[in-house]
């Protein structure tokens, strides 16, 4: 309810969604330590460990970089505190599996209605979902709407995977492709197609009528896709161009002369490619730095004024002008956390993300499969958004975590 801010049907305060839910992590996990004392115990739970090895790391960091002068300690632990929500996995790991899983089907339900509020924007019926509410309304006539239902692309993969009987499962996947497919979020539906069709490829045979299936939802969004992944759709000259300007800047590893308009002249992903070589540029000229990256420099203090970087995720600032990020970005998985936290960061995360997709594809449960098909989507979409750095993205797959190991009685 607090990561979805209140199923998007509610309007918002100032203070952000992310900082409700850490606040309530924190009172839980106080309540649970004070009765436990081996609450963070991690024998033969090496996600846990890693977790805890993660939190550390950026504790040291954050330490380090006012020792460096870097970083003011006030700020530092402002940046520290970003990435505590991971530690909601040891809540999460004392809940058991009914409970999870009865609780998914009303939320299911819930999702539902969500998808419902969505559709009916498009018909005039506006103003109650809140998120993201505002309508982008492209040359060839199109609308665009993203304050999809949190849980939307979850569900539609447990509608997928889960060989229970479900009442009108092959209805409700094609509702849920339509809440994927109306955004014309490219990331998004590429990670989706690619992800789910490797889990088939691998797992089980598609039958005669999931090929019906598959060519009438591509025949009802048709139009859709084919603006969307055109040249008209596209900030660019289309995909094929993007991809084929972005290996050309990697092999000769030339940015000069761009700047933040080529996410206009190029393309939103010539852009994300530009911002990702012009800070490892900037890392690679110090071994200190792309170990540790430049510590954990906060945005709002005066320190940010080091640096001055071409190409940024804009924003607008209070006073409603327009402002260039110089580190934190949302338009690249890892970026920001590898320039903050350099390489070492990088290799503690990386086996992170291993050790948990191992546990979740290992298991049998619908919902274990439904987690591991959500962050290998997050890990194939990385180069277009970042699924990783808040609780909001990574609620679901901290709650599911546990149960992966719980339900396989598999020890990593």
């Amino acid at each position: 309810f607090i990561l979805s801010g209140g199923f998007h049907l509610l309007s918002m305060p100032s203070i952000k969604i992310g900082d409700y839910a850490l606040l309530t992590c924190f009172i839980l996990l106080a309540i649970e330590f004070k009765h436990d004392k081996s609450f963070f115990n991690c024998k033969n739970d090496k996600v846990g460990l890693l977790i805890l090895l993660l939190i550390f790391y950026y504790l040291f960091s954050a330490i380090f970089s006012v020792l460096r002068q870097r970083e003011s300690l006030f700020y530092s632990l402002l940046i520290f505190r970003f990435d505590l929500f991971y530690l909601s996995y040891f809540l999460f790991r004392k809940i058991d599996f009914e409970s999870i899983n009865k609780t998914f089907s009303k939320l299911i339900g819930i999702t539902i209605i969500g998808g419902v509020l969505y559709y009916l924007q498009f018909i005039g019926v506006t103003g109650i979902l809140q998120a993201d509410s505002n309508m982008i309304n492209t040359s060839s006539g199109f609308v665009r709407l993203r304050n999809v239902p949190y849980l939307t692309v979850p569900v539609l993969f447990y509608l997928l995977v889960n060989q229970k009987y479900i009442k009108y499962r092959n209805l409700l996947i094609i509702f849920f492709c339509g809440l994927i497919v109306f955004p014309m979020n490219r990331g998004g539906i590429i990670s989706s197609l690619l992800v789910v069709g490797s889990y088939f490829c691998l797992k089980r045979k598609a039958s005669l009528k999931h090929v019906f299936l598959i060519t009438f939802i591509f025949l009802l969004f048709q139009p859709i896709l084919s603006y969307r992944f055109s040249n008209n759709g596209s900030t660019g000259e289309g995909i094929l161009s993007e991809l084929t300007t972005s290996v050309g800047i990697i092999t000769e590893n030339d940015i000069d002369g761009y700047t933040n308009s080529a996410i206009y002249s190029d393309g939103t992903f010539v852009f994300r490619i530009l911002l990702v070589v012009e800070r490892l540029n900037y890392l690679s000229r110090s071994l200190t730095n792309l170990c540790l990256g430049i510590g954990t420099v906060h945005e709002s203090s005066s320190s940010i004024r080091n640096y001055s970087f071409s190409l940024g995720t804009i924003t607008v600032g209070n006073d409603g002008s327009l402002e260039m990020h110089q580190i934190d970005t949302n338009d690249v998985a890892f970026i920001t956390h590898f320039f903050r936290f350099g390489l070492i960061y990088l290799f503690i995360f990386l086996w992170f993300l291993i050790v948990s997709l191992k546990r979740l594809y290992r298991s049998p449960e619908p919902l274990c499969i439904t987690a591991f098909l959500f962050l290998f989507a997050k890990v194939v979409q990385s180069l277009g958004s970042d699924g990783f750095s808040s609780f909001e993205s990574m609620g679901f797959i901290l709650l599911i975590l546990p149960l992966s190991i719980a339900q396989s009685k598999i020890k990593t």
